[in-house]
């Protein structure tokens, strides 16, 4: 037999298994294309593992990612990067801290931080957003900035303004309120009824402990009693007419002054009869000191 003579096949099929040979390699080895993105996939993702005395650290690496771990005995840390992100996790005894970032397009980064230990929480970032109820235990302090709220709600609440103004709109109208003008801001208002009975001169003494002579507006309410509106103190009652024949005789008088803890509203007449009906007063007290 021939040497280049197959058993059981013809010239013919050698032909053939030659030729689908020669075509396989040319798929194979002749896509210079498929060839070099084999070799670029193997390459670029790789893991590692590095045991030490005192480390233990694993990476993962492809072409688009990385990520490291590293732990020793004080620590745990974790980073997982792009090309424009990172974001790290460092864990100690005593604090936790994340981080993430990103590269801009000018080339500065945009951070994010959040740093925990056991008695405080610091949060860093351009925005932060809590939604849900928000509850607040203790004091809000420092600059706080801007702050958009739809409500703000406290047993207590104190607004401490510098070089800023607090405005306040209503179906009403507005008012605004700064630390620039000499507007009166009310700190708080009286109402009571002076009853004199018997007595010529009468006093209800009101406490608003401010520590010095506040400016205050009061009003006699509803005076005289078929009409409803204010009258402003003092407020003097008289009888009589204005006629030639006649003349108007003064029957009471209440008037309103103030020291460094009180308002005293008195009621005084000329002869002590007796009251019929009690009187209802007004005070409005301001914050502003009176000058």
């Amino acid at each position: 037999m021939a040497r280049n003579e197959i058993k059981g096949t013809t010239p013919r099929d050698i032909y053939n298994i030659n030729d689908n040979f020669m075509q396989l390699s040319q798929d194979i080895f002749g896509n210079s294309s498929f060839a070099r993105g084999l070799e670029r996939k193997i390459r670029v993702n790789s893991a590692e593992i590095k045991v030490q005395a005192d480390s233990i650290s694993s990476k993962v690496s492809s072409d688009e990612f990385n990520s490291v771990i590293t732990q020793m005995s004080g620590s745990i840390s974790s980073k997982v990067s792009s090309a424009e992100f990172a974001s790290t996790v460092t864990q100690l005894s005593g604090s936790i801290s994340s981080k993430v970032s990103q590269s801009s397009y000018n080339g500065n980064a945009i951070t994010s931080l959040i740093n925990q230990s056991s008695t405080t929480i610091d949060i860093k970032a351009s925005k932060i957003n809590l939604s849900g109820a928000v509850t607040v235990l203790d004091e809000l302090s420092n600059n706080l900035g801007f702050i958009n709220a739809g409500r703000l709600y406290g047993q207590k609440v104190d607004i401490d303004l510098t070089n800023g103004n607090f405005t306040l709109n209503g179906s009403g109208g507005q008012v605004i309120i700064d630390g620039t003008s000499n507007m009166f801001k009310i700190y708080n208002v009286y109402n009571f009824n002076m009853y004199a009975g018997t007595s010529s001169n009468y006093t209800e003494s009101i406490y608003h402990g401010l520590g010095y002579v506040p400016a205050f507006t009061a009003f006699q309410v509803d005076s005289p009693a078929s009409v409803s509106g204010n009258t402003h103190l003092p407020a003097m009652s008289v009888s009589g007419t204005t006629t030639e024949t006649g003349g108007l005789t003064f029957t009471s008088i209440i008037r309103a002054t103030a020291d460094s803890n009180y308002i005293y509203a008195t009621y005084i007449r000329p002869t002590p009869v007796t009251q019929t009906g009690s009187v209802k007063v007004r005070i409005f007290v301001y914050k502003e000191a009176m000058v």
